[in-house]
């Protein structure tokens, strides 16, 4: 398990008070990410927002006056992120327009998956309260193995299950901020669970209605790699059979979804050798090399260079960074 930082330290904890638009821009944009922000009215804005990091999550509540917030495609050329961001939406309301112009509202109570790799504009007509919590993304990816353009920008609404799941596993992180470092780690873990596991039953749900055939089918072709990636009989032809397919049908649904068969595979294998090196704890860096062979690696050297490739660093700095 990672050694994370013990939380509420004064540089882990950030309290903004903004009584201009200028300078509320300006904040928002250092705490997440470049984005656009206009007022609703001519009144004299005020905003606020209260930051605290726990481990690699950033928790913010934000209390502001009405606004719109735009990410643009100039926004993502500017600056690209590595982060999705989870709202909760606690008082008020909040339009929210995709890229390809559907919208709906939030309202108290409701949530939302954002990856701000994808542009999307937030309209608040009058003061509101969110809850946002920022997470990288490669934490969450990691623990889902769904059809990724499903995740993100869909209306998670009061009431529903999700929701309450969501929220008290938010409330769990806060009331454990101030704990022993095993006690947070377990309330981090936990969290990402919840949120993997509920986002996942969200894009089921959507599958419905969006081509539900080749969505499912890509949805069975991920599970059946990611069950099997350690397995040395894993190959194309196996998993057409495994989907009742032609190969050439593998090819064009994995196509269809900006991948291929062999990156499928790859991304499995890193992403279960980086989930053992982080539950390996202390004892992770002796054990790369079995780590990297008991999830389908025959090759050490190319097993590192693709783990750079995917997380920037090597495994062993990897496990040093942790």
């Amino acid at each position: 398990m990672p050694q994370l930082k013990q939380s509420h330290t004064p540089e882990l904890t950030r309290n903004v008070e903004a009584q201009c638009l200028d300078q509320w821009r300006k904040e928002i944009c250092d705490m997440f990410t470049s984005l656009s922000l206009d007022t609703r009215d001519m009144s004299p804005f005020a905003g606020h927002a209260d930051r605290t990091s726990i481990g690699d999550l950033h928790l913010t509540n934000i209390r502001a006056a009405g606004q719109v917030v735009e990410r643009s495609d100039r926004d993502i050329r500017y600056e690209s992120t590595q982060q999705y961001f989870l709202i909760l939406q606690r008082s008020g309301e909040c339009d929210v327009y995709s890229q390809d112009g559907d919208g709906f509202t939030l309202y108290p109570g409701d949530a939302i998956l954002v990856n701000p790799q994808i542009p999307y504009i937030l309209n608040f007509d009058r003061p509101n309260d969110q809850t946002c919590i920022q997470m990288p993304s490669d934490d969450l990816r990691d623990r889902i193995c769904e059809h990724d353009s499903l995740l993100f920008g869909r209306k998670i609404e009061r009431g529903d299950s999700v929701t309450k799941i969501l929220n008290a596993a938010v409330d769990d992180l806060t009331e454990n901020a101030d704990s022993s470092l095993v006690e947070l780690n377990s309330s981090i873990e936990m969290f990402y669970d919840v949120v993997a596991g509920c986002m996942r039953r969200i894009s089921r749900r959507y599958a419905d209605g969006i081509d539900p055939p080749r969505v499912n089918a890509f949805n069975k072709l991920v599970g059946f790699v990611v069950r099997n990636h350690a397995s040395d009989n894993l190959s194309a032809v196996a998993a057409a059979l495994e989907l009742s397919v032609s190969l050439r049908s593998l090819s064009r649904l994995c196509v269809e979804n900006g991948t291929t068969f062999g990156k499928l595979v790859l991304n499995a294998r890193l992403t279960a050798a980086a989930h053992a090196l982080r539950v390996a704890g202390g004892d992770a860096r002796g054990r790369i090399t079995h780590i990297a062979y008991k999830h389908g690696f025959a090759d050490l050297s190319h097993f590192s260079k693709c783990f750079k490739a995917k997380y920037g660093v090597s495994p062993a700095n990897f496990v040093a960074s942790r």
